[in-house]
């Protein structure tokens, strides 16, 4: 009989451990001290409210994970960052997120952070002479090469019917477009919120063109593949916090733009412009995958990426469905 009940109890030992196998399929094996390094640039809603308001932590902490925000000046020094291995995802504009597929870096576009036309422009000092596009002719412009004020530059230039040629570009920081301006060292600059309200509200330049009619611009949640096959749901819980932190901040405005400003240094009404013109939905629609796509092909056409972007293959929505977020 003792034979008897051994048998019976190691058979049901065998199948607990394999009903735990089966549980466990499909679920992260999640590493007590997991820590998801997330890159951002100054100002970026999603991850800074986040981080405020402990979204992070009430999503995370159960399971010993932590989330480190790692902040970057633009897109092109995280994408630098991804092919040192130092981050596990980035909000960057999708030119940098192209530029750095088309090297080869595994990444995987799996949501929008902010898209707009307006929240990227032309911006010029009064006493350049520049009024129009029309006047950047012989101008010193700055720009931050890789980015998406890189793009709309030269749709910009194209528009008049000038070439890179027809005008001195600088490579500058986004905050170092502003100072420039502000000393006289440059004309003229393309860049983004806040700098463009930063730069207006203190009279170092005016808005000369936005990127309305030009670009309609798509800034994207990239994330190393092999982060999204480890740990498929933890990035998906990762995208509901941010937009988590999304829904937050279109309830709670001003207290939104007193913690970015905070987080910055800049003052709170340089963000107001952005919340007036970004989307901030982490979910990916048609109008913005094409839009990706319409830079893809653009970049390649101009000649700074070598080789064609398949960027159906880059995107993956399956995060976001788990996550959820379907508009």
């Amino acid at each position: 009989m003792k034979k008897i009940i051994a048998g019976i109890m190691a058979v049901f030992a065998v199948i607990g451990i394999l009903g735990g196998c089966q549980k466990a399929a499909g679920q992260d094996h999640v590493k007590s001290d997991l820590v998801i390094r997330l890159a951002h640039q100054p100002g970026h809603t999603q991850p800074l409210i986040a981080g405020d308001q402990g979204f992070f932590e009430e999503e995370f902490a159960k399971d010993g994970i932590t989330v480190e925000l790692k902040q970057f000046a633009s897109g092109p020094p995280i994408i630098e960052a991804f092919a040192a291995g130092e981050v596990d995802f980035g909000l960057v504009g999708d030119q940098p997120a192209v530029q750095g597929k088309a090297n080869n870096l595994p990444l995987k576009i799996i949501g929008s952070y902010g898209s707009t036309e307006k929240g990227n422009a032309l911006i010029a000092s009064a006493d350049s002479g520049i009024k129009t596009l029309s006047d950047i002719r012989g101008k010193k412009i700055g720009y931050t090469a890789g980015s998406v004020g890189h793009q709309l530059l030269l749709k910009f230039l194209e528009a008049e019917g000038l070439t890179v040629n027809d005008a001195e570009l600088l490579n500058l920081s986004p905050g170092d477009i502003y100072t420039s301006l502000e000393s006289g060292s440059i004309d003229a600059g393309v860049t983004w919120e806040p700098y463009i309200t930063k730069s207006v509200s203190s009279d170092v330049a005016d808005v000369i063109q936005d990127g309305t009619g030009y670009k309609y611009n798509v800034n994207v949640i990239i994330a190393d593949v092999a982060f999204l096959e480890e740990n498929p749901e933890i990035s998906a819980r990762l995208l509901k916090v941010l937009n988590r932190a999304a829904k937050w901040a279109d309830e709670h405005e001003e207290e939104s733009l007193d913690i970015l400003a905070k987080a910055s240094g800049l003052d709170s009404s340089a963000f107001a412009a952005t919340f007036e013109k970004f989307d901030r939905s982490l979910f990916l629609d048609q109008k913005k995958i094409d839009s990706i796509k319409e830079t893809a092909d653009y970049l390649r056409k101009q000649g700074t990426i070598r080789s064609d972007v398949d960027i159906e293959s880059v995107i993956d929505l399956s995060f976001l469905k788990a996550a959820g977020i379907t508009e």
